[in-house]
């Protein structure tokens, strides 16, 4: 725990990925001219950024960076086109501009087309995003797009104590308010869900007597044997069992025996969860288990299930039109791709639930709240954030907190008016189309510039 985790084996391999920018700057900057090279250094580096965030199990750069932007919600708007890597290109274009600027101003050459570009670079977003939040404004929700949620949250107790009561009691208050559905945080963990009678049928009478179906976080277990095979990782450190946490969906129709849906976790918490490479290195995260052992009995398995079967749900009164929603758990935000593919098996909400407990309102906890604000003008869906201590969010599509509720130790709950969308944005359609473009236009203006260079 002390070595590696849960975010030290992060941050040591954030502070690699971060000189990449830096050092391909300098390698260009040797080869080509200053214009050219900041030219070519702008597509680059949303390039090599996308590199680092997708194929790196980490996802920090954006992480952390995200953060810092999201509270620039109107200048954020255009990302709905290019997806998060144009806010990128919008960060690394206008300080190659201001620079190049700031150069020609040093050299007493014609600097005035650089810092006119500058600004324009600057505030061509500010202007767009404005003009996009006031079209937002004069379309009001059709009642037949409004879903009611209702939010709960067990508090923190005393270490040890049962939770589950805790988040059944803020239920029964929660329902009062006559949500179309109930969401538990990812801290109300319930074992053995959806498959094990004992954990499932209490729950499942509750949901039978609310008349209100339920989304809550459980975690499934496999014996391994002649059904599941071991992996390489799994016999290295001789587990018994599969451990996968998921999201589950209780409805009041189903029975105790009716099979429950189970929306597994796809991305794990690097040495918190799962240690990276359990597939590429197996025998080096076994080695490295013992070092990373965070205390729990047993790690996460994380799934490969592509496309997830999505849970439905009828707004009271409706029984003609289900909404399908996006559940995502914790680290999952992180990464665009899987709830690009959600939205596009036509997800119209994303409930995102959350365990800030070992953070408790710190600054982690406060970059995963922001950044979700970006994901829902990414992907132009309403983001409904649902954690174990309070702080439950509504976000809105344009990236605009709602409403928030306060943090508290005690069990809470809540409910938000929010409104389901349709619609596909152009990043969701084609995430890899910035990426791609950049990637050509880097390419082609380094080899333009190499040719040059030898023909000279």
């Amino acid at each position: 725990m002390v070595l590696l985790g849960p975010w030290v084996g992060v941050l040591l391999v954030n502070a690699i990925g971060v000189w990449l920018l830096p050092a391909s700057y300098e390698l260009l900057r040797r080869a080509f001219p200053l214009g050219w090279a900041l030219a070519a250094w702008v597509p680059l580096g949303v390039v090599l950024e996308w590199a680092q965030t997708t194929l790196l199990v980490t996802n920090a750069p954006w992480w952390v960076l995200g953060a810092s932007q999201a509270r620039l919600v109107p200048e954020v708007q255009f990302i709905h086109v290019t997806g998060m890597w144009g806010l990128t290109g919008w960060l690394l274009l206008v300080n190659a501009l201001i620079y190049g600027a700031w150069r020609g101003t040093q050299r007493s050459c014609h600097a005035f087309p650089c810092w006119l570009l500058a600004a324009s670079a600057l505030a061509a977003p500010w202007a767009y995003g404005h003009w996009r939040m006031a079209q937002a404004e004069r379309a009001p929700a059709a009642p037949s797009d409004i879903l009611r949620v209702g939010v709960v949250g067990s508090g923190l107790p005393e270490p040890g104590t049962d939770r589950i009561p805790r988040a059944l009691r803020a239920s029964e208050a929660a329902v009062h308010q006559s949500p179309d559905l109930l969401v538990w945080p990812e801290g109300v963990n319930v074992p053995g869900m959806p498959n094990t009678p004992s954990m499932r049928n209490p729950l499942q009478q509750s949901v039978a007597q609310w008349q209100t179906p339920l989304l809550l976080v459980g975690t499934q277990f496999r014996i391994y044997g002649p059904e599941l095979a071991h992996t390489a990782f799994s016999q290295a450190i001789a587990a018994p069992y599969e451990a996968r946490t998921g999201s589950v969906w209780l409805t009041p129709a189903q029975t105790a025996s009716d099979p429950a849906l189970f929306v597994p976790k796809q991305h794990l918490v690097p040495f918190q969860e799962g240690l990276p490479a359990t597939e590429v290195a197996p025998s080096l995260a076994a080695a490295l288990h013992p070092l990373a052992q965070h205390g729990r009995a047993h790690w996460f398995t994380a799934s490969r299930e592509d496309p997830l079967q999505l849970p439905q749900v009828r707004r009271r009164g409706d029984a003609q039109q289900p909404t399908t929603i996006a559940p995502l758990l914790c680290f999952e935000i992180l990464f665009p791709a899987t709830l690009a593919q959600r939205v596009r098996q036509g997800a119209q909400l994303v409930i995102w639930q959350t365990n800030d407990e070992d953070a408790q309102a710190g600054h982690y906890a406060y970059q995963f709240a922001q950044f979700a604000r970006l994901r829902a003008v990414e992907t132009g869906r309403d983001i409904v954030r649902v954690n174990t201590d309070g702080d439950h969010q509504h976000i809105d599509a344009w990236g605009r907190t709602v409403e928030q509720l306060p943090r508290s130790s005690a069990p809470t709950h809540g409910l938000f008016t929010v409104t389901t969308r349709r619609g596909l944005t152009l990043s969701t359609q084609a995430p890899l189309a910035f990426v791609s473009g950049c990637a050509a236009v880097a390419m082609l203006l380094m080899l333009y510039c190499w040719r040059r260079r030898i023909s000279r």
